[in-house]
């Protein structure tokens, strides 16, 4: 849930083409997508790294990526306790149309739905990674797309219970979370509840909670007036995912275009969210 009309990354131009470049140095011929990602070869969730292709980003171990998640839970937990949050709950937040105690909703259920979706049922499908689980989105910066009216619905839902118990909830998932991960193989999979019949890889999974956490921690402390960013390790997980899947949607070229010659980004290339 973004706010309509904005640049999706603020980052400097030059500090996102060495991300960039990082994600793969080599050139080669691009895979074809087809279906559910199936005609690109994945390996702990992500597009293998040698693999020169749209959708491609850097690997990461499995214990990056669950500290990196569970220090921007740490985080938004600490954002979600603190009492600006719940003087301002009814008010709008920055993102328009959505009030405080729905981003509030929004940001805990990065926490809330991993255990609920670790407890989901899996069936063995070909699981979906985390650059396509974004790439596939439709309607992002549209209010009133039925991606957005349905991402309202489930964070007011959440609110609903109000902040001392939203808070409350996000801080006992974090403790929880923190052993749990630790006990988790890497080919563990979950079940995507709200799509169903889909799978991601966990460490899959949690690249997305972090691209979540980092957007959304910013917004909920703009909105209450707070200072919280949100840890580097998940700004990096975040910028990787959400560039990677930019490549994906409109092709390198249209990318290239973003980050550099601005005045040929006819599609807003790298507006993923």
């Amino acid at each position: 849930m973004t706010q309509d009309g904005s640049d999706v990354v603020n980052t400097p131009v030059s500090g996102l083409i060495i991300r960039l470049l990082k994600l793969d140095t080599r050139i080669g011929s691009r895979a074809k997508a087809q279906g559910s990602h199936a005609g690109l070869r994945c390996q702990n969730g992500q597009l293998r790294g040698g693999d020169h292709c749209a959708g491609t980003m850097s690997a990461m171990t499995s214990s990056e990526t669950r500290k990196a998640y569970l220090l921007a839970v740490e985080r938004a937990a600490q954002l979600l306790a603190e009492g600006g949050v719940a003087l301002c709950w009814q008010k709008e937040s920055v993102l328009p149309g959505m009030s405080v105690g729905g981003l509030a909703g929004h940001l805990a259920r990065s926490i809330l739905q991993v255990e609920w979706f670790l407890d989901g049922q899996v069936d063995g499908a070909e699981p979906v990674t985390p650059v396509h689980y974004y790439a596939r989105l439709k309607g992002t910066s549209t209010p009133d797309s039925e991606l957005n009216v349905g991402v309202r619905a489930r964070s007011e839902e959440t609110a609903t219970a109000g902040p001392a118990v939203v808070a409350e909830q996000a801080r006992a998932a974090w403790q929880r979370l923190s052993e749990r991960l630790t006990g988790e193989p890497a080919d563990r999979r979950v079940a995507v509840l709200h799509r169903s019949g889909e799978e991601m890889l966990l460490d899959g999974y949690l690249q997305t909670r972090c691209v979540e956490l980092a957007v959304h921690l910013e917004d909920l402390a703009l909105s209450v007036g707070a200072r919280t960013p949100a840890p580097e390790a998940a700004l990096g997980i975040a910028i990787d995912v959400l560039v990677a899947a930019a490549r994906e949607r409109h092709g390198d070229q249209a990318v290239l275009h973003a980050l550099a010659r601005r005045e040929r980004d006819i599609n807003h290339a790298l507006r993923v969210l």
